[in-house]
């Protein structure tokens, strides 16, 4: 079976949600790789580097918490309790934030479950048309993930501008 074969639609690739097979000196990626949706939106210039960066410190103390071993990379001493640790690290992200929308919404993003933006605007808000329910998904989102980006210290230098056409 030949890559082609296997490849997704290029309907797919053009919706910008995967990312085509590279191999350089740097990068080693031989298969396609799907985007996560906050990866999505740090692709499409949605949120700045620092909201990504907080959701990745986020989906790692979230997958840590559930226990799985979040540690490869990090070069540090390993812990004696990892589940605790990552555990509480998520309990203090979820003081922080102190606004159960803006968490619900961050959680169902990093626990890739399918849910949307759309979808976060509509339970969230009550919106029902679709650019409306977007754009207040897209806003609980970036607001949350600005929030524990200056919590963590990735602060970013100024809030990003919202572009009105994206993912």
């Amino acid at each position: 079976m030949s890559l082609d074969t296997i490849a997704p639609t290029p309907e797919r690739l053009g919706k910008g949600t995967i990312v085509a097979p590279e191999v350089n000196q740097t990068v080693q990626r031989r298969a396609y790789k799907a985007l996560t949706p906050i990866e999505t939106l740090h692709k499409a210039g949605r949120i700045s580097d620092a909201c990504n960066d907080a959701a990745a410190k986020l989906t790692k103390h979230y997958l840590g918490s559930l226990g799985v071993d979040v540690s490869a990379g990090d070069g540090g001493e390993p812990l004696e309790f990892p589940r605790s640790y990552h555990s509480a690290k998520l309990v203090e992200a979820e003081r922080e934030i102190s606004n159960k929308l803006v968490w619900w919404a961050l959680i169902e993003l990093v626990q890739e479950t399918g849910t949307t933006l759309e979808d976060i605007g509509r339970r969230g808000y009550g919106y029902r048309k679709r650019d409306q329910a977007h754009a207040a998904g897209l806003a609980t989102v970036s607001q949350g993930l600005h929030r524990l980006a200056t919590y963590w210290g990735m602060t970013a230098s100024e809030y990003h501008q919202l572009r009105p056409n994206g993912p």
